[in-house]
């Protein structure tokens, strides 16, 4: 559904230097692996001239657009530890994890780094978050603590947004489309490329990927629109130029309620999850 949106949605990765003082130890640990592009791997190398070795690359998560990147980049540090959250599944048919593209080497990551105190050499601590929202579904979510900068990284749980679009939708075209596509009022508008369009088109995909359904927000998603726009292909991106939501006056203020100037926040659907089931397993 989200691709049919046309929706883009960044996911980034953290990157971590420790032991910088014991030459036996200084290296790095990667948290929520991306897609291993050569730019990427590149960008990885500088640190490690800089900080040392990949020790460690944590999957910290069981959604697949995480666990679609992670076996790719583990294969890429064949040397590094690769720790997965336990509870990686596929659905409809539940598969071993060689199935779903993690190497041999791949370990499970403990729940907790209080029993497993020598994981990290100190360093560190992480908890992990495991909720069962359904049949044939799970949630896990990993928070990593970086105790000497006080640092916390978690993978999907926690959000904040502003106005201002990230710099990795601005700087390929291939984005900054989704971005004006989204700031269309009518199917056929063809929008100029602007600051301020490519924010209205943030604001709005924010709404999407965070509410599916949002409140200023009225789905057009009726089969004849969809084949009538298929039929009159006049605007290049997306569909034919479908425009699946038409928006209300109520947009704005939408989305300075949920970004709140940028302050993190859980997101919506965590929220939901976690409210079916508040207690850990």
């Amino acid at each position: 559904m989200i691709g049919m949106y046309y929706v883009r949605v960044p996911i980034q990765m953290a990157v971590v230097a420790v032991h910088q003082n014991d030459p036996n130890k200084r290296g790095l640990v990667l948290f929520a692996p991306v897609v291993p592009t050569k730019g990427c791997l590149s960008l990885i190398h500088d640190l490690i001239d800089q900080y040392g070795p990949v020790r460690d690359i944590i999957l910290p998560s069981v959604a697949v657009e995480h666990k679609v990147n992670a076996g790719p980049f583990a294969r890429s540090y064949p040397q590094a530890n690769f720790y997965v959250t336990d509870k990686q599944y596929a659905f409809p048919l539940n598969l071993p994890n060689s199935f779903l593209g993690l190497p041999s080497w791949t370990k499970p990551l403990p729940r907790s780094s209080r029993d497993n105190a020598h994981l990290w050499g100190g360093e560190l601590e992480h908890e992990v978050l495991t909720v069962k929202p359904g049949i044939g579904s799970m949630y896990q979510d990993v928070a990593l603590f970086h105790k000497s900068s006080g640092t916390m990284l978690v993978c999907d749980a926690i959000s904040a947004v502003d106005g201002t679009p990230p710099r990795i939708l601005t700087e390929e075209k291939e984005y900054t489309c989704a971005l004006i596509f989204h700031a269309r009022e009518t199917k056929d508008e063809v929008v100029e490329d602007t600051p301020e369009n490519r924010k209205k088109g943030w604001g709005r995909i924010v709404l999407l990927f965070n509410f599916f359904f949002p409140g200023s927000g009225r789905g057009d998603l009726e089969l004849q629109r969809i084949i009538e726009a298929l039929r009159t292909p006049t605007y290049k991106d997306g569909w034919g130029g479908w425009k699946p939501f038409s928006w209300g006056k109520d947009e704005v203020k939408d989305f300075e309620t949920f970004s709140a100037s940028g302050k993190p926040i859980v997101l919506p659907i965590i929220q939901i999850i976690l409210s079916r089931k508040p207690n850990e397993m």
